[in-house]
């Protein structure tokens, strides 16, 4: 049996400048999120909530955090322009 569970997606921005670019790019970032369901085994759900927990992340933002190094580890996060993408 699986477990639907809600994801935020989210595309990252380029780096963080000045004063307000921090709220500036939050702001951005939370309009760019996007939500779906994941189904997934409860197991596995519950071995990535244990996972979160131990690096003190929210099981989202582990999710995000795995899939997000998966994609810079296979070259596939998508290039910035005029820069790099990490």
């Amino acid at each position: 049996m699986r477990v639907p569970c809600i994801i935020n997606a989210r595309s990252t921005g380029g780096k963080e400048e000045g004063r307000f670019s921090q709220n500036d790019n939050m702001a951005k970032e939370k309009e760019a999120k996007k939500a779906f369901v994941l189904r997934m085994a409860p197991n596995e759900l519950e071995a990535l909530q244990r996972w979160a927990d131990d690096e003190f992340r929210s099981l989202n933002g582990q999710i995000e955090y795995l899939l997000h190094e998966a994609l810079k580890a296979k070259n596939r996060l998508p290039r910035e322009k005029g820069g790099q993408s990490d």
